[in-house]
């Protein structure tokens, strides 16, 4: 489950990019023969068409700053209603076997109806060591791809895993000390 989600995450991830990096090139065309280029208006004529509204013709580098926010949320939330799905399927199949085992006037088993047991929680040192890698990725991305703007938003996920690397820090100290007592 997790890989899969993971999976989806970098084809969403790819697909965002490889549309906000193409959409520069699709939007370019060759030149059009000169029958073809619209004339200008005659000397005080207005370019404008009858009513006051002026049309603009959509290419795709238009709809760039439209799309990769779109589909950057947009695969958010198609990743987080596939786990949902998936953890309905999987709670429905439980509750399925265990209708039948009770139509069959069998027993059903104790922990058939409980929820599964979940793993050991993720300790805070690997969850910061995730975001501040993740943090410096995404500055080091944002440097080197000319967005110097753009660098401070891997702050956000580098201060985070600082404050989880400094939680584990505490917890373990307080260990420590209780240990030595």
């Amino acid at each position: 489950m997790k890989r899969a989600i993971a999976l989806l995450a970098l084809l969403c991830a790819f697909v965002a990019l490889l549309v906000s990096t193409t959409a520069p090139v699709f939007a370019q065309t060759p030149d059009a023969p000169p029958s073809a280029q619209p004339s200008s208006p005659p000397p005080g004529a207005s370019s404008h068409p009858p009513g006051g509204h002026q049309h603009s013709t959509s290419t795709t580098e238009d709809l760039v700053p439209l799309l990769v926010p779109m589909s950057f949320f947009g695969s958010v939330v198609f990743i987080v209603a596939f786990a949902l799905f998936y953890r309905y399927r999987k709670d429905a199949g439980r509750l399925d076997v265990a209708r039948s085992l009770a139509e069959g006037g069998k027993q059903i088993p104790e922990g058939l109806l409980e929820a599964a047991p979940k793993g050991p929680p993720i300790s805070d040192l690997k969850k910061g060591f995730v975001l501040v890698a993740t943090g410096l990725g995404i500055s080091a991305a944002a440097h080197f791809g000319g967005a110097r703007e753009a660098i401070g938003i891997g702050f956000i996920p580098g201060f985070i895993g600082l404050a989880y690397l400094a939680v584990w820090r505490i917890q373990r100290g307080g260990a420590d000390s209780r240990a030595e007592s």
